[in-house]
């Protein structure tokens, strides 16, 4: 399990932030603080992911568009994923993609697959 949902529907961000950070790191494979679109592709390659949605996801994490995803702007795409969630879960319920993705018992999922 990678976070715990409450009975109101929050969640306990606590593990999914820990998970991001590890995952930013691997990422991050030149050790400089920031993913580039090259080191993103070949994270998810790795990882057995689909590439294909590279320059999208890119594009919605890049917030100052200087072409590479620094830590602070990966945490802030964790943080509008949270906002979209609680939103969705005072409109209709757990979105089954979320729901998905904090059920995973294994290490295979991550935020990128959240994001479409």
């Amino acid at each position: 399990m990678i976070g715990a949902v409450t009975c109101a529907g929050s969640i306990d961000v606590a593990p999914i932030a820990a998970r991001s950070r590890e995952r930013f790191a691997i990422a991050d494979s030149d050790g400089d603080g920031a993913i580039t679109p090259a080191e993103m592709t070949a994270a998810l390659e790795n990882a057995g992911r689909d590439t294909g949605r590279v320059e999208t996801l890119f594009a919605r994490m890049d917030a100052n568009a200087d072409g590479k995803i620094d830590a602070e702007e990966h945490e802030a795409m964790g943080k509008r994923l949270a906002q979209l969630h609680e939103r969705l879960m005072a409109r209709k319920g757990m979105p089954p993609r979320l729901n998905a993705f904090l059920a995973s018992e294994d290490d295979s999922s991550s935020a990128f697959d959240l994001v479409g």
